[in-house]
């Protein structure tokens, strides 16, 4: 099953990090992310139902985009979440991403401006957000950076207001219980063969009534509710892709490990993870731009510009 946030796969072997053996490349398109670091290709397919693009290449270093959510068909997609599902790309390079993304949705509209000033919103009180210090770190230096640049102006924005470890537990409920009908048959003749952590999950849906769905559906649409407000006046919201680094591959996923990217999907916007600068003796860090619905190609416009004020103080 392609769900999760490890890459462990106990009938094929774990996925290793590409620059860290012992560690995850993060989830659930790990595969994806870590061939693409490897050099092993230039461009990856993954799929994203609350930051399984954007985490993986956060972790591994890479550049991972969610376009907006009517951008790309999910034709031959096995489901997860209608509502949330995502088709993205990986690569090395903005430019890469945007080639294939230009290829695959030859219809997006352009950006109206070739030439601009951005104007961008950036996430405030990480720490009790649950952002680990070398995130932190890693984002604060980032975007001092950015907004030393003449056609950027930088604002400050909280989310006190969200609970998003709420939000992101909610839109996973959503996802057990679009699941669970698919796997029933399995269910009740071999509940055996699914892993250990899928099988759990599938009996806890089946313990939840439809007021618990009622109140996981409410959640998300004001989760996504909350990030257009957010965004409105801005070209984007900028903050970490992930609240902490790859972890290693025989521990626990963190709960919150999705808590940064799944508001992108509750409101179908385009989001980009673009490694951040750290030491080598770091692990990579992700920087997230969150965008516009529908400006996909404004959003890639953007990341290109962030991306070449990031590579002069690599």
């Amino acid at each position: 099953m392609a769900l999760g946030g490890t890459n462990r796969n106990a009938d094929f072997g774990d996925c290793a990090h590409p620059h860290r053996p012992g560690l995850t490349p993060g989830g659930s398109s790990g595969g994806s992310a870590a061939a693409v670091a490897a050099g092993l290709c230039a461009i990856a397919l993954g799929t994203d139902t609350m930051g399984s693009v954007r985490i993986p290449a956060a972790y591994c270093g890479v550049v991972g985009l969610k376009p907006s959510h009517e951008t790309l068909g999910l034709d031959g997609v096995v489901p997860l979440s209608r509502l949330l599902d995502h088709l993205g790309f990986i690569a090395r390079r903005v430019e890469d991403i945007e080639a294939v993304l230009r290829i695959a949705a030859p219809a997006l509209p352009e950006p109206s401006i070739a030439t601009r000033r951005w104007r961008l919103a950036v996430l405030d009180g990480l720490p009790a957000l649950g952002a680990s210090d070398e995130v932190v770190a890693a984002f604060d230096c980032g975007v001092r950076r950015i907004a030393e640049e003449k056609d950027v102006d930088c604002v400050t924005v909280r989310l006190d207001d969200l609970d998003l470890s709420a939000s992101r537990r909610a839109g996973l409920l959503l996802c057990e219980a679009e699941l669970h009908p698919m796997l029933a048959p399995l269910l009740g003749r071999e509940p055996a063969v699914l892993p250990a952590d899928l099988l759990a999950m599938m009996r806890y849906i089946e313990g939840r009534t439809a007021v618990h769905l009622g109140r996981a559906l409410a959640q998300v649409a004001a989760a996504g509710e909350r990030l257009d407000s957010l965004s409105a006046g801005f070209d984007a919201v900028l903050l970490p892709t992930a609240p902490q680094v790859a972890f290693r591959m025989d521990q626990p996923a963190p709960a919150n490990q999705a808590d940064f990217t799944a508001m992108a999907n509750m409101n179908g916007a385009p989001a980009i993870s673009l490694p951040l600068p750290v030491s080598d003796k770091h692990l990579p860090v992700g920087l997230q731009a969150i965008g516009r619905r529908g400006h996909d190609l404004a959003l890639l416009q953007l990341a290109a510009r962030l991306e070449a004020i990031l590579d002069r103080i690599r």
